[in-house]
């Protein structure tokens, strides 16, 4: 019954996009898997920005294994939240492409590449040895690689 009224808000044109993104947070943890893709999948490429966060962040919370092409389409936003919500996606995700990881982990915005590093660290030793690597380059990656591992311990 739930699902149903956020479905609601959440679909509604005359809601604000302010009640629009609890409702997405919320139906991402109590909806089942097949009604957040498809109530979720289609607001991924929503006009506005913070739809486009939520959906994903909804997405994230579902553990809903999603299409590469969404992923990438995503990890390429404009908007930081939305690359965000991807790397917390993409630690979600059964296999994870560590490519997409170790690119949004030298992300411009410092918040997604946070969560790249918390997203590697989920993949445990595999995760934690890409960093170990990536850690050794100079560069902006790098530099977060052994931020992350210092703040851990490693």
């Amino acid at each position: 019954e739930a699902s149903k009224e956020l479905i609601s808000i959440i679909k509604s044109p005359d809601v604000s996009v302010k009640v629009k993104e609890p409702a997405l947070m919320a139906f991402g943890k109590i909806g089942d898997m097949k009604e957040i893709g498809e109530v979720a999948i289609p607001l991924c490429a929503d006009e506005n920005n913070d739809i486009r966060a939520f959906a994903f962040l909804a997405l994230s919370n579902s553990g809903l294994s999603l299409p590469l092409a969404l992923l990438e389409k995503g990890k390429n936003d404009e908007y930081w939240r939305v690359r965000q919500c991807v790397a917390e996606c993409l630690g979600n995700a059964p296999s994870t492409p560590l490519e997409m990881l170790m690119e949004l982990l030298g992300d411009e915005n410092w918040l997604v590449g946070l969560q790249s590093g918390k997203a590697l660290f989920k993949l445990g030793d595999k995760g934690k040895n890409v960093l170990k690597i990536i850690s050794k380059k100079r560069s902006l990656s790098g530099q977060r690689a052994q931020m992350l591992l210092s703040e851990r311990g490693e």
